[in-house]
């Protein structure tokens, strides 16, 4: 056998070697990738209650509902105006959401967390101010209608009439008060 034959062959042999170990790699790192990993939640306690952190944020459940949270319980704790301690009880088939489209454009995290108590209610956007050109009803808390009045204010929770008005310094304050609000609802805060 001729020394470039020889060689010829043992560059063949050693390029199907590495292509073996590479598949080899490939195929083995499949199986060392531990399992189960991207659905690993952290787990939380808060007064009795169990917390899952999950890709949706604070999970509990309460008497075999499943509640979310963007917040903590711990995170709320430091809120202490609310000027109404009556539990607020929506008794029609439609909740009305007012807002002010120049001050708040968007509401759907505070819906989202009332439509967790209320899931078989319907919602409908609304305004409180004459001026908001958006195609929604314009309402008042003078109406016999159940609603949620969201405005930019000081951060407070209160009853005016026949409305729940969760008023914040922006919309992150709202969608807590909205939160610490639903805690209290469901026996999780007092």
């Amino acid at each position: 056998m001729k020394r470039s034959d020889k060689l010829e062959k043992r560059k063949r042999r050693n390029t199907i070697l590495i292509g073996i170990i590479v598949v080899a790699v490939m195929v083995g790192g499949m199986f060392f990738v531990p399992f189960g990993q991207e659905n690993k939640q952290e787990e939380l306690k808060y007064n009795g209650y169990q917390f899952a952190l999950t890709q949706y944020g604070f999970a509990v459940d309460v008497n075999g509902q499943t509640f979310y949270f963007s917040n903590f319980p711990k995170e709320l704790e430091n809120i202490t105006n609310i000027t109404t301690n009556e539990q607020f009880v929506f008794t029609h088939d439609k909740i009305y959401f007012a807002r002010n489209e120049s001050e708040l454009k968007d509401d759907r995290n505070v819906k989202s967390v009332v439509f967790q108590l209320y899931r078989d209610r319907i919602f409908q956007d609304a305004t409180y101010d004459p001026l908001d050109t958006r195609d929604v009803p314009l309402v008042s808390c003078d109406e016999n209608r159940d609603i949620v009045m969201l405005k930019i204010g000081e951060n407070k929770i209160y009853k005016d009439k026949n409305c729940l008005v969760i008023e914040g310094k922006d919309y992150n304050e709202i969608t807590k008060l909205a939160e610490y609000l639903l805690y209290r609802t469901i026996g999780i805060m007092s």
